[in-house]
């Protein structure tokens, strides 16, 4: 009897850490849908060869918040745009981390500061930050 008792306990434990880690994967893709829907109809709106000048002067006029970083993808000697999207818990250590729009930019001239109205958009993509707070 006391062996059919650790079998229902062992069930029961299995039970509910499958149902955890359903809930987790089912809220992650839940997530991750939407930064993708984020990220088509960020793009859409924004074709390769978009001058820097045009997209930003876009942002500003509809109070789009955007930032530049290097570089989250290719290097293409320009800096990046970035417009975040979300925000998400990032593992045990990290307590949360960045989900960004990443506008990739090729620079047409030399330029020491890597950024230029001049640039030309080459590509769009989802770029999550390094750890931004620690526990």
């Amino acid at each position: 009897m006391k062996l059919a008792k650790k079998h229902w306990l062992a069930l029961l434990a299995f039970i509910i850490v499958a149902l955890y880690v359903s809930v987790k994967l089912a809220q992650y893709e839940r997530k991750e849908a939407r930064y993708q829907r984020k990220l088509k109809a960020l793009s859409k709106a924004y074709k390769p060869g978009m001058k820097r000048e045009d997209l930003e002067n876009y942002f500003r006029s509809r109070n789009i918040h955007f930032s530049q970083m290097c570089c989250s993808g290719e290097k293409h000697h320009a800096m990046d745009d970035i417009v975040e999207v979300g925000r998400e818990k990032a593992g045990l250590i990290c307590e949360e981390r960045y989900v960004y729009v990443a506008f990739q930019f090729a620079a047409v001239e030399p330029n020491d500061q890597w950024v230029a109205d001049s640039d030309r958009l080459v590509g769009t993509t989802l770029y999550r930050s390094a750890c931004q707070t620690l526990p």
